[in-house]
């Protein structure tokens, strides 16, 4: 079962459609709506941390660290077959969210965050202010990836948007390495 949180609605991010900005990079291509949130990665929307409080659910021997709880969360293909393990730090409340990795220098090969969203719904993330790249991985309510963005940090102001109640952020090119692609299953232990 995967985590879940209460928390309050959230609202669209300032720098979310910056002028000049480039398309992201994408593994499963698609147009779709305006998104109702953005998140910068690493970052949650100013209008998220208004008084909301976050309860993490079945998270499996959770430890505090800083601000964060940390699980593991397992990638497995469309056949249940695991592809990777992650260890994360858990962005459930507003405040986590809003920080997320942008006070992180670089994360190990298997190491990243499991951002929980209020609800399903479609989300956007921008790289304003990080120090690294990034696989943002948005995952639906049911543990079903839906889209994966290769991130860079080379200036882009643009949001990369899909539908999504989790999103995993983890280093960019760990998608390719793992062979994680959208329609597998991404999931808290």
């Amino acid at each position: 079962m995967l985590a879940g949180v209460a928390v309050g609605a959230s609202a669209l991010a300032g720098c979310a459609d910056s002028p000049g900005s480039r398309a992201p990079t994408e593994t499963e291509p698609g147009p779709g709506p305006s998104d109702s949130t953005a998140t910068t990665a690493g970052e949650s929307t100013a209008g998220e941390r208004d008084g909301n409080t976050a309860t993490a659910a079945d998270t499996t021997e959770a430890r505090t660290d800083d601000r964060y709880e940390r699980t593991t969360v397992t990638a497995s293909d469309a056949n249940g077959t695991e592809l990777a393990t992650v260890e994360v730090r858990v962005a459930d409340t507003s405040d986590t969210r809003y920080t997320g990795l942008s006070d992180t220098d670089s994360l190990s090969p298997d190491e990243g965050m499991w951002f929980v969203h209020p609800e399903e719904g479609r989300q956007a993330y921008v790289m304003r202010g990080m120090s690294f790249p990034l696989d943002i991985v948005f995952v639906d309510a049911n543990g079903t990836v839906t889209r994966i963005f290769h991130a860079d940090v080379a200036g882009t102001g643009a949001p990369y948007r899909a539908r999504g109640k989790y999103v995993l952020e983890v280093n960019r090119g760990w998608a390719n390495r793992t062979g994680l692609e959208a329609g597998d299953r991404v999931e808290p232990a």
